[in-house]
């Protein structure tokens, strides 16, 4: 069918307008906020999966270490969060 459609991630093969966050900032200010309360080796938790939202996530956690001079620790759970 020809009907619109409004994603907050984008998928392979799926035209839409996609409404996005600004991942970067918003990972920045949690883990900002967890560095500030003392914490020097958050990790993240995250699912397995190539969404764009995933991706963007990840992104910005390992810029947010390079940028702290941590190491980043991920774990991808087995299914989806």
């Amino acid at each position: 069918s020809n009907r619109p459609l409004v994603a907050t991630a984008t998928a392979a093969g799926v035209s839409s307008t996609v409404i996005d966050y600004a991942y970067k900032t918003i990972g920045y200010t949690g883990l900002d906020h967890l560095w500030r309360s003392g914490s020097r080796s958050p990790g993240l938790l995250t699912s397995p999966s190539e969404a764009s939202y995933v991706v963007r996530c990840v992104a910005a956690y390992e810029d947010w270490c390079k940028s702290h001079r941590v190491a980043p620790h991920i774990a991808i759970t087995e299914r989806g969060l």
